[in-house]
């Protein structure tokens, strides 16, 4: 008999009957003594008659001679799981412990509805972008507050407060600082930076904020980018920037390199691209004994749409 079985059997008696139960399971939970007909016989003359719930005598002896014996075999289960509980060391218990953990997490975040957990899993992949290049974590608290926008206007702001009820003892009425995180992305941010190259979001230590792709070869081998990325200042800082990168590689293989410029004139940060990007294709396009077989790397009618930027 299951748990929640044996649950609702104990519901179904009455007060007095279900004491009367409890008695002789701890009766046969006791290694000196054994539950007998004759002493659950004695506990049910005990009850009376008219608390027994409607039973009668033969058959309240059976009902705890069989109900007794699953309670007291469910409570020396548990014992002996707590026993072993026990003898496990530290790490096995904290390990088992964040499992437990984990599962319930998940199920928590499998019990809210489709839009928010996607919604929750967008916000959390431009947090985690967000904590691998900023300065975050100060005594007073960190806030994280991630907006998705329709639009472009994508932005980072990153503001500190004071607060003086943070510190006790000896440092009573010292000020504590906290960091609040302010992040616009669009809402298929996470999509446009992996289609980039860029899986986490992060590109040379810098947080990815917008890609926008310019130009791209048929072949899929490269392409050009518009980016706005955040980049971390001094102590709590975060200065915005515009530039370009060109990504090698197609962005699902693991060969995958770029090279970013800044520049709020895109024509001027491409002619700073162009010596790199000229040098890469030659050296990969040169026939040899490891690229024979990337010959055609870049066509001419790419190169052609490629110089209309120059």
């Amino acid at each position: 008999m299951s748990k929640n079985q044996l649950t609702r059997r104990m519901s179904q008696l009455s007060p007095a009957m279900r004491a009367a139960v409890i008695r002789a399971a701890e009766v046969v939970g006791d290694e000196t003594d054994i539950l007998t007909r004759k002493r659950a016989l004695a506990i049910v003359r005990s009850v009376p008659k008219a608390e027994r719930g409607g039973l009668t005598q033969a058959a309240a002896v059976d009902l705890l001679l069989q109900t007794g014996k699953e309670i007291a075999s469910i409570r020396l289960q548990r014992r002996r799981l707590r026993k072993l509980d026990a003898s496990k060391d530290f790490k096995t218990r904290t390990a088992e412990a964040q499992e437990a953990g984990e599962r319930r997490r998940l199920a928590c975040r499998l019990a809210a509805p489709l839009e928010q957990r996607l919604k929750q899993a967008r916000e959390e992949a431009v947090k985690n972008a967000a904590k691998r290049v900023m300065n975050w974590g100060a005594p007073a608290g960190t806030e994280w507050r991630i907006r998705l926008s329709a639009t472009d206007d994508v932005d980072y702001k990153l503001t500190t407060w004071r607060d003086y009820t943070v510190y006790h003892g000896r440092y009573q009425g010292w000020a504590a600082k906290g960091d609040k995180h302010a992040i616009t992305v669009r809402p298929d941010w996470k999509t446009r930076v992996t289609q980039a190259g860029c899986k986490g979001g992060l590109l040379k230590a810098r947080m990815l904020l917008n890609v926008e792709p310019v130009s791209a070869c048929t072949q899929g081998t490269w392409a050009l980018y518009r980016a706005v990325y955040a980049e971390r200042g001094r102590g709590y800082q975060v200065h915005i920037k515009r530039g370009i990168f060109i990504r090698f590689g197609r962005y699902d293989s693991t060969d995958c390199s770029t090279k970013l410029r800044e520049g709020e004139d895109f024509t001027k940060a491409y002619k700073m691209l162009d010596r790199f990007v000229r040098g890469k294709v030659k050296k990969v396009a040169t026939p040899g004994p490891s690229n024979l077989a990337q010959e055609d790397f870049m066509p001419e009618e790419d190169w052609e749409a490629l110089s209309e930027f120059s």
